[in-house]
């Protein structure tokens, strides 16, 4: 520590912080079915969006937006092209947008 005369003092503010990005993948048969009452059970977000692509869409997204729906759960689903070329800024931005347009919100 370097003072420049004998009224300064110096303190330390620490900033370090740990995060822990860890979350819960929960497998169980007949989940679909169960979703509505798991999501309403263990968190409280303020609506939820469904990201996947079409065929993914095709297979699941009714039944899942049923079964949030039968909870009383706000979402909505939102479908890219599959492939790798739809990972792109610009499919980032219009999901946002999507996002932003359907009244999401930092709760969501």
């Amino acid at each position: 520590m370097i003072l420049l005369n004998h009224m300064e003092k110096e303190i330390k503010v620490k900033l370090k912080r740990m995060v822990d990005n860890s979350y819960p993948i929960v497998f169980s048969p007949g989940i679909l079915k169960n979703l509505g009452k798991i999501l309403a059970a263990r968190h409280s977000a303020s609506s939820y969006v469904i990201i996947c692509d079409e065929t993914t869409k095709k297979l699941f997204g009714g039944i899942l937006q049923a079964e949030l729906l039968r909870a009383e759960i706000k979402s909505v689903i939102l479908s890219i092209p599959a492939g790798e070329k739809s990972k792109s800024v610009n499919l980032k931005s219009f999901l946002e947008e999507s996002m932003l347009r359907a009244g999401c919100d930092r709760k969501s």
